[in-house]
């Protein structure tokens, strides 16, 4: 397999209209992955910088400094049906649980 064969398309989000529309979208999928990034310098709760989902087909890149709507974003993790992948997920589910108040 070649690295080619493990790109997929990627979109940046940073509006709450598309931060909607796509979660809308995502919770037609079985599985997610999850992963995040943020800032722990000088405090003692995480600063979300970008949190990432993908579907298997594309990949969002979702700017929490842009997104003051989280509703249907945390409708992804509330169903309990749903399969959350992520990997050492000890830091991303205390961002997840401190900045959003939701976990999968």
């Amino acid at each position: 397999m070649s690295t080619q064969d493990l790109r997929q398309p990627h979109q940046y989000v940073d509006s709450d209209q598309l931060l909607t529309e796509i979660c809308q979208e995502l919770a037609k999928s079985p599985q997610l992955g999850f992963d995040s990034e943020f800032i722990r310098t000088d405090t003692f709760f995480p600063k979300p910088g970008l949190y990432q989902l993908v579907d298997g087909q594309q990949t969002y890149l979702i700017d929490p400094l842009t997104i003051s709507d989280w509703t249907t974003f945390k409708l992804l993790f509330a169903d309990e049906k749903r399969v959350v992948i992520m990997h050492s997920c000890g830091e991303d589910l205390g961002l997840l649980r401190h900045s959003l108040d939701t976990l999968p």
